[in-house]
């Protein structure tokens, strides 16, 4: 973010994904398209935050110690997180990185950084979860088997099998948004 912060234009799009994430490049460039159409119609000129596998508005924090994202009640005490993106992958335009980043420099982190950035420092910022959007289908799928480097045979065929479904639907689009 900071990078991206310091040395791309403002109207790009900075989008960060975990490295167990396939994604869906032809989804990814329509919805996208709609976040552009959206931004232009409905959102007074901003650009939404494309959350490109699921959201979570209203989730509650995992109290119990033994899940990976437990979060204490003294890290944060509230009973309900705000609505934020869930995992792997969302993208927005580097005005708004950039802004989440100067933001970031004034708030205690949260190891949930996915509630954090998108949730909490979204909110301090007060960019409306109304301008946050899915695409349907998702333009990111986890490759469950594959967290942690667990490569096996059978995650390999299952990755084989996901790569080939999506190549098979970007193999038809056009992604050129060319302007002469």
């Amino acid at each position: 973010m900071r990078w991206a912060s310091d040395n791309l234009p403002d109207h790009y799009l900075y989008s960060t994904g975990d490295d167990d994430f396939l994604v869906d490049l032809g989804i990814m460039s329509e919805t996208v398209a709609n976040g552009t159409r959206l931004a232009a119609t409905d959102f007074n000129g901003t650009f939404p935050i494309i959350c490109t596998f699921d959201w979570r508005d209203e989730a509650k924090p995992f109290r119990t110690k033994i899940s990976k994202w437990y979060v204490s009640k003294e890290e944060y005490p509230f009973e309900v997180y705000p609505k934020f993106c869930l995992g792997g992958m969302y993208a927005a335009t580097v005005d708004l990185v950039r802004r989440l980043w100067n933001e970031s420099q004034y708030s205690t982190p949260m190891r949930v950084d996915d509630v954090w950035i998108t949730g909490l420092l979204r909110e301090r910022l007060r960019f409306s979860k109304k301008l946050m959007i899915m695409p349907s289908p998702p333009a990111a799928f986890h490759m469950w088997g594959f967290a942690g480097g667990k490569k096996t045979e059978s995650t390999r065929e299952f990755m084989k099998k996901d790569w080939e479904k999506v190549y098979n639907n970007f193999r038809n689009k056009s992604l050129c948004y060319c302007r002469r």
